[in-house]
């Protein structure tokens, strides 16, 4: 993948602090979470951009780099980049281009329902990509990783639950 040295890239200084707040705001809280795992992910899916972004350096790209672990972004919408037309079927898939290059692919995840945006974030290919997004969507739009994560983040049942409390079974230590 090409992409341009920091000196070229037209940003500007307050679009530049505003992208480093963001990432400050997220990245430790989601490598806080990946450090208390029991056991640790062999493949992560976001719900954010990889590659598909205006720096092409989007949340799946930084994560999969940090962690040092295979990384896709799959979002609901387009950041950056053009694609052509798409079929109704589930499972159906184009790319998505900027710049002569293909960054991410417009994927049907569902007959008749929005596409998702598929990129790349770190030592993964584009077509395996589709094929774990594919696998993971279970009659859903979002594959089920990102489902769930952001059915919980908006659920008020979840809480931090205090060290001494009772164990509970799931994947945290």
């Amino acid at each position: 993948m090409r992409t341009k040295p920091l000196h070229e890239w037209n940003i500007k200084q307050d679009e530049a602090k505003a992208l480093q707040s963001e990432l400050a705001k997220r990245v430790p809280c989601i490598l806080g979470a990946f450090e208390l795992l029991k056991q640790q992910p062999q493949l992560v899916m976001v719900d954010g951009q990889g590659i598909a972004h205006p720096r092409r350096l989007g949340i799946a790209s930084h994560l999969g780099l940090w962690l040092d672990l295979p990384s896709i972004g799959c979002a609901k919408s387009i950041l950056t980049g053009h694609h052509g037309s798409l079929s109704e079927e589930a499972g159906s898939w184009v790319p998505l281009k900027a710049d002569g290059e293909v960054i991410g692919a417009v994927l049907r995840t569902r007959t008749h329902v929005k596409p998702m945006i598929i990129s790349l974030g770190h030592r993964i290919s584009l077509e395996t990509s589709l094929r774990y997004v594919l696998a993971c969507c279970r009659g859903y739009r979002l594959p089920e990783p990102t489902r769930l994560a952001d059915k919980l983040s908006k659920d008020n049942v979840w809480r931090e639950h205090k060290h001494e409390e009772a164990e509970q079974e799931t994947l945290w230590g």
